[in-house]
């Protein structure tokens, strides 16, 4: 899946990962190490109560461990400036 998610950097377009709810976050997060110099977004538990977004470097996620499944990631392309300003509401 990286090879698509690497095609959709390079053309600017954002990637929706749904992550498999057997995989743990640390382990999902890692195999998007190569990414580690962007903020991604990450969904977690959105139809329940203790529904998050987070918006941060992997790094700044690795030290996150209350994120149970179901979560998702998104990479962000190109952003207009209104999805910035609202992403960086989640920051």
């Amino acid at each position: 899946f990286l090879d698509v998610v690497e095609e959709n950097q390079r053309i600017g377009a954002h990637s929706l990962i749904l992550v498999d709810i057997g995989m743990d976050f640390q382990n999902a997060l890692e195999k998007l190490n190569k990414f580690s110099k962007k903020k991604i977004v990450v969904c977690s538990r959105l139809a329940a109560r203790a529904g998050k977004i987070h918006y941060k470097y992997i790094e700044e996620l690795r030290e996150f461990n209350g994120i149970k499944a179901p979560f998702c990631f998104i990479l962000p392309g190109k952003m207009h400036f209104l999805e910035k300003e609202v992403l960086e509401g989640f920051s």
